[in-house]
């Protein structure tokens, strides 16, 4: 009787360390990354950054911040940045789930994305943004943002004395995942 009942205490010790360990695998499977694709005049290339925090010379940060005067925290800025590939790019939009229109020269929202030295800014840029989770200690710092971007962005430049604007098409899937971020179970 003390073997069986060994055994029992032996295989839910096992099945409750194996439950804890396939959560942790899912956060930890959910990591922080953007991909983008542009295609226009200069650059027609996709690339990535994965938000390793290993990795010097990148840096990913995901802040949240009031609007106004009424102390709500309503705009998130999203930054991603890969000096070894020369890439960055800024996502300034609601801190909130939807699909917002950022338009060229809105003061409030933007998208700016830099390759070399070609520097894109938002034209007329759909942003989708699926999910926000604002930290529950640090309420200036997202735990969570997922969406997603598409629409034509441009580059202005001067050669030989004129004004030169070139479209680009932009489009990219973008995720932040705080090291503190616990998702809640779906059931």
């Amino acid at each position: 009787m003390k073997i069986i009942f060994k055994y029992v205490i032996t295989c839910c010790l096992v099945l409750c360390f194996v439950s804890v360990k396939s959560q942790e695998q899912k956060v930890s499977s959910q990591n922080t990354f953007i991909e983008i694709q542009v295609s226009g005049n200069q650059i027609k290339e996709s690339v990535s950054i994965s938000g390793d925090l290993n990795n010097s010379k990148q840096n990913v940060t995901a802040l949240i911040f009031p609007d106004g005067n009424s102390g709500q925290y309503k705009l998130t800025e999203l930054t991603f940045l890969d000096a070894s590939q020369e890439i960055s790019v800024q996502i300034i939009v609601p801190a909130q789930k939807g699909l917002i229109e950022l338009k060229e020269g809105n003061p409030k929202y933007k998208l700016n994305i830099n390759v070399g030295d070609i520097s894109l800014k938002a034209q007329s840029v759909s942003v989708t943004i699926e999910e926000v989770v604002i930290d529950k200690i640090m309420k200036m710092k997202a735990s969570y943002i997922k969406g997603s971007f598409e629409g034509i962005a441009i580059h202005k430049f001067t050669e030989n004395g004129k004004q030169i604007t070139e479209p680009y098409m932009v489009s990219g899937n973008f995720q932040f995942t705080s090291p503190r971020y616990k998702p809640k179970n779906k059931k």
